[in-house]
């Protein structure tokens, strides 16, 4: 794999071309270190596909055997996974469209397969995780997980759109997107599943609380949004006109998380199984649901104002929770941000559920692209809204008291200072993941709460790919 270093290096230079001279010349080590790590999260991101004894297409989640076990090939995973493989695209498109292709065909597989969720091509669509060379996980565990399904769909649409315009419709109609029932296509099986059961209840993406979530929620929305379009591009008119209908009913729902009394988004509703310890029902989940799923100009984006109230709760608790946040300066000087965890009340330390919980690497990433996001929602109107939820955020980030002001316009110092800010702040988490980062760019699962060394599942492969996420929006905030 040493190869894919060497074909990465092109991005760093662009990034270097991009960056703000005054970035550049403040802190030539951030830099330096972001691309590098770019490099070595692709390589650790393609190393997880295909592994040597797994099937081709599959995604392993850890190469962690024992303590904890992750060798597997979960859904979610994989599909977040494949989304960035396929956004990176432009180093090395052929290893790409074919890792996606093989993705897209081990899906299939697994959508035929009878496992304990249910029958294939039926319930068994809702599995979570299949053995690394693609046979079913026999074994208990939290299932169905109805967030992989249409975060597969999500991973494969560019595929596919991509191939109808550059002569590839013979693997689409074979098999991605068939018109026909019951489907036999892995788009159209996943689509007819999520519209047929984003209803029922189902476990979370942390494998532990049955019932309706938040963050399953928003992503069978947006599969449902862009798979309608796609079923009408394909001539399947009426199932496109059944997706969007649907996709209406599942915004309408997610409302629903909201809660007045205690000013945030809550993960989860109408839980009939699984841990009963979420007294604050504050999660992380919230902030990675918008950032996998959410949509430029809809709701519950970055910009949502319930959507920063939770972020900004979420980053109060996790920084007064955590001992290692008292280093809030690195070894150069310059302020860290906190390091983010799952939820609050989280007992599960990487090998155990009876201890406490740590901070996660993709969820401090996820806050650091959230920053990046929102300052480039908010560029790109050219003004900011201030509301009764959204205002505490913003007066902490810059120090300003925004009383009596509901919103500010692009060459204001205020609105400019807002922007500074908050790329300052997607720096400062960014900082905080890389003081925990092991030699030659490794990042585990988690790092102590206390100590800061990591620990769980080593070489995470979400870890890596919640990183390059980062990388190509901070990116895109450079243009």
């Amino acid at each position: 794999m040493k190869i894919w270093g060497n074909r990465f290096k092109w991005r760093g230079v662009l990034v270097c071309l991009l960056a703000p001279m005054s970035v550049m010349a403040a802190e030539s080590s951030l830099e330096s270190w972001i691309r590098a790590q770019t490099d070595r999260s692709l390589e650790r991101v393609f190393m997880a596909i295909s592994p040597k004894d797994g099937a081709r297409g599959a995604v392993m989640a850890s190469p962690s055997r024992a303590e904890p076990d992750y060798y597997a090939h979960w859904v979610r995973d994989a599909s977040l996974v494949m989304r960035e493989v396929w956004n990176y695209r432009t180093v090395n498109r052929k290893d790409s469209v074919d890792a996606v292709k093989d993705f897209a065909l081990l899906s299939r597989r697994n959508q035929m397969t009878d496992n304990r969720s249910g029958r294939g091509d039926d319930m068994g669509v809702g599995e979570p995780k299949f053995e690394i060379d693609g046979s079913p996980f026999d074994a208990p565990w939290g299932r169905p997980q109805n967030d992989g399904p249409a975060l597969r769909v999500l991973a494969l649409l560019g595929l596919a759109d991509d191939l109808m315009m550059t002569g590839g419709e013979e693997f689409v109609n074979r098999v991605l997107y068939r018109l026909e029932l019951p489907a036999r296509t892995v788009i159209k099986g996943d689509l007819e599943y999520v519209a047929h059961h984003w209803q029922d209840p189902s476990f979370d993406l942390w494998e532990e609380v049955m019932g309706d979530h938040f963050y399953t929620r928003i992503a069978q929305w947006r599969a449902l949004d862009e798979g309608a379009r796609f079923a009408t591009k394909m001539g399947d008119d009426e199932a496109g006109k059944f997706y969007h209908a649907q996709s209406l009913l599942v915004m309408e729902s997610l409302d629903k998380f909201w809660s007045s009394p205690k000013g945030y988004l809550i993960t989860t509703r109408n839980q009939v199984a699984g841990a009963a310890d979420k007294a604050s029902n504050l999660d992380i989940a919230i902030v990675l649901g918008v950032l996998h799923s959410g949509k430029s100009g809809s709701p519950f984006y970055v910009d949502d104002d319930r959507v920063i109230a939770t972020m900004y709760e979420l980053e109060k608790s996790f920084d007064y929770q955590y001992a290692v946040n008292r280093d809030r300066k690195n070894d150069e000087g310059f302020l860290m941000g906190p390091g983010i965890g799952r939820y609050p009340e989280d007992r599960y330390d990487g090998y155990r559920t009876d201890s406490k919980g740590n901070p996660w690497f993709l969820a401090t990433h996820a806050m650091a692209e959230y920053a990046l996001r929102l300052r480039g929602e908010i560029r790109a109107r050219g003004t900011l809204k201030i509301t009764d939820l959204s205002r505490p955020y913003y007066e902490a980030l810059v120090r300003t008291d925004f009383s009596g002001k509901r919103r500010l316009l692009a060459g204001e110092p205020t609105y400019e200072a807002v922007l500074k800010a908050l790329q300052d702040r997607s720096d400062a988490f960014i900082r905080r993941a890389k003081f925990h980062t092991g030699e030659g760019g490794r990042q585990s699962e988690q790092f102590n709460r206390v100590n800061g060394v990591m620990q769980g599942a080593r070489d995470l492969t979400w870890s890596y790919a919640s990183f390059l996420s980062l990388r190509r929006i901070r990116e895109m905030n450079y243009e």
